[in-house]
């Protein structure tokens, strides 16, 4: 089944990012929405922003505007500041979830733009699914960036949240949670008796924004998982972990979703994601075979790269290295 734009709602989150005074070319929220009037035209565009914004010459449908929650700034000595913005895209989604009226819905950051409809090429072409950790009624479409494979870096849990698509109320089911407390970010260092290696150099938080989204979603859902920080990968739940990802989104590459990135995202390390590829490879293992000898396998060689990276921990920073010469600061994929 293909979805036609008139059944959509997109909603466009975040702040709203260039005012009339600067160049067009760095209005990207402008951009934003007329990228989406263009590529899906009938879609209902919802900005979801905060309190205070200039949204004059906007061409929207509904505006939703709350509180700005502020982002959570953790100090790392030796290492750039981490600013955690978790409870700005809870409560900025969640408000233009709820305004939403369509059956299908959109989730894309105000910095991001639509280049063409391919996301709608993506809807359930993947029937199976297994029985077990069965969250949503259908899979949400997301992009490869930030959706973790822990064979390459030590995050579990970790699926997409830069873009999103699917039925309104599944995507419902993942964004209403609770805010992300304090202590779990700002103050977690001080309850971590061992500092676990092999995520994000100097990072010690219990979960970085995709893990805390996600595991509470999963909680929600009545499936209850906790890691003691957010590079942990403890061998009992790399299964989980993915068949929690394979079972609840389909992943593809930005290009065939027709996404464009601001300048900079791919320094965030794509290759560290699931591939396309990847995602159906696994899919036949977890999803149509549930082959539990090809499971253990691959438990046993994530568990095994996981224990390299937690020895040699040096491994992200040369592979981060590789990041930057491979892409420097340039990220769009237009």
């Amino acid at each position: 089944m293909k979805i036609s734009p008139d059944q959509i709602s997109v909603v466009i989150q975040g702040p709203v990012m260039g005012g009339p005074e600067i160049p067009r070319q760095q209005r990207y929220t402008v951009r934003a929405v007329e990228s989406v009037r263009r590529v899906l035209p009938g879609a209902q565009i919802i900005l979801s922003t905060w309190q205070g914004s200039d949204t004059s010459d906007l061409d929207i449908d509904k505006l939703v505007t709350s509180a700005d929650p502020g982002p959570y700034v953790l100090k790392n000595p030796g290492y750039p500041d981490y600013v955690n913005n978790v409870n700005r895209q809870i409560t900025s989604t969640l408000a233009g979830l709820r305004a939403a009226t369509r059956s299908f819905a959109i989730k894309l950051r105000s910095d991001c733009e639509l280049l063409h409809d391919g996301l709608l090429n993506h809807w359930e072409e993947f029937p199976h699914r297994s029985a077990n950790l069965k969250v949503f009624s259908s899979r949400i479409v997301c992009g490869e960036l930030f959706t973790r494979d822990p064979r390459i870096i030590s995050y579990l849990f970790h699926p997409a949240d830069i873009f999103q698509f699917g039925r309104r109320e599944d995507l419902m089911l993942f964004w209403d949670v609770p805010l992300a407390p304090a202590g779990e970010t700002l103050h977690w260092r001080d309850k971590l008796q061992t500092k676990i290696l092999g995520g994000t150099e100097g990072l010690e938080v219990r979960y970085v924004p995709e893990q805390y989204v996600w595991i509470s979603a999963l909680r929600k859902a009545g499936h209850e998982y906790e890691l003691g920080q957010c590079c942990e990968i403890p061998r009992s739940l790399i299964a989980a972990s993915e068949l929690s990802i394979l079972n609840n989104f389909r992943i593809v590459d930005e290009r065939s979703l027709g996404m464009v990135f601001p300048s900079g995202f791919l320094r965030h390390g794509v290759w560290k994601t699931y591939s396309r590829q990847e995602w159906q490879k696994l899919y036949e293992l977890y999803c149509v075979r549930s082959d539990k000898e090809g499971i253990e396998a691959r438990v046993e060689l994530v568990s095994k790269w996981a224990s390299i990276r937690h020895r040699r921990w040096m491994l992200d920073r040369i592979f981060f290295g590789l990041d930057r010469l491979m892409f420097g600061n340039e990220a769009y994929l237009g």
